[in-house]
């Protein structure tokens, strides 16, 4: 099989395109096999080798797109196809510049997800969105790009293609918006406690948030100070504890932990968007939605103590600490998925986390705060 890169997605933009960029950027040689909405996944001539690369990832992974073949070995889910040509091609920044690569690339994530949740979802509120939204979350990133070329070192990272096309993107929606500038917390915490990582907890109520966000890089948390060094970003949180306390498995494993990673965020967004925005219609999301995603983490973890390897990745935390929160929200979802309720009981059962689950301090703590469980 060649060693040749294949990037299947759709033929638009929108997520594969940042993947499209940084290859292209690079000139790195690969074949972009994008296809029709329609051609999804009907088999004809034209699009046989579409359908077969189709088939194999469905059959692997998640059941979607972006997916890129390299050297035969199927990556999906966008975030970890980036990270991945980051480690292959030397564009995730030298190691001390890492951390702060996947807070700006997780950075641009969010607004992303804000951004296409107005466009699907509320596209009626476009000029409000424009005229509130996007001019704050803009001036985030401006800070911390404004009198440099790039956002770290002195070459692009998968961090500034990432936001290159986060604002083509916006740009194509509002040509002028670049005129003026020049519950996560959980899974951190489970897997600092399962590691007997000591460290100091501050919480904080919602009325002395406003003393703290300023002193946030993107005015956000969850935020670890680890040596006075500021690391915001669940993502890019996780992922520094996995580089620095070796919870990111093997180095052939670490693309499969992002994929997992990043497809429990995926489902994580999805509950929080039915918790925020259409709570009326959560019996309808439990019975419709969740079986749906549960079943794409099930396959890939049924008969298996963990994600990948044998032992706890951040991948596993993060899988987690999602299954106790819909749990909450549905107590019977797991009943129809063994491997899934095999897994979420045998990491609730490990002696460190047992007795942080079993503590008042976990159990009085709401998952996301404002009145939702």
């Amino acid at each position: 099989m060649s060693d040749q890169l294949k990037l299947v997605y759709f033929d638009v933009k929108g997520l594969g395109e940042m993947i499209r960029v940084t290859l292209r950027d690079n000139q790195i040689n690969f074949d972009d096999h994008a296809f029709a909405f329609e051609e999804w996944p009907h088999t004809t001539p034209f699009n046989a080798v579409i359908f077969i690369c189709w088939l194999c990832f469905c059959i692997w992974a998640f059941g979607q797109v972006p997916c890129l073949y390299d050297g035969g070995k199927p990556i999906v889910q966008s975030g970890a196809i980036m990270r991945h040509l980051g480690r292959r091609y030397n564009l995730y920044g030298s190691p001390d510049e890492m951390d702060w690569v996947d807070q700006v690339y997780e950075q641009g994530k969010d607004v992303l997800t804000k951004l296409n949740q107005m466009i699907y979802r509320e596209y009626e509120k476009k000029d409000e969105f424009i005229k509130t939204v996007l001019p704050e979350e803009l001036g985030k990133l401006e800070k911390h790009i404004k009198g440099k070329q790039f956002f770290a070192g002195n070459k692009p990272t998968i961090a500034d293609y990432s936001i290159f096309c986060l604002l083509e993107q916006i740009v194509a929606l509002t040509p002028h918006s670049l005129d003026q500038f020049p519950g996560l917390g959980e899974m951190i915490r489970v897997a600092l406690r399962d590691n007997q990582i000591d460290f100091d907890d501050h919480g904080f109520s919602d009325e002395e948030w406003p003393q703290w966000k300023p002193k946030m890089a993107f005015g956000q948390v969850p935020c670890l100070y680890d040596g006075g060094k500021q690391i915001v970003q669940s993502g890019a949180i996780m992922r520094h504890l996995g580089r620095r306390y070796n919870l990111y498995g093997s180095p052939e494993e670490m693309d499969w932990v992002d994929q997992v990673y990043e497809q429990g965020k995926d489902v994580m967004t999805k509950v929080n968007n039915m918790l925020f925005h259409e709570y009326e219609k959560k019996d309808e999301f439990f019975k419709t939605v969740i079986p749906g995603e549960l079943e794409k983490l099930e396959k890939h973890i049924k008969g298996k103590q963990f994600f990948a390897g044998n032992k706890p990745t951040i991948a596993d935390y993060s899988i987690f600490c999602l299954l106790e929160h819909i749990l909450i929200l549905g107590p019977h979802c797991l009943d129809q998925f063994s491997g899934l309720k095999s897994f979420h009981n045998g990491i609730a059962s490990r002696p460190n986390l047992n007795h942080y689950l079993q503590s008042s301090e976990y159990k009085n703590r709401p998952f996301t705060g404002h009145g939702r469980p």
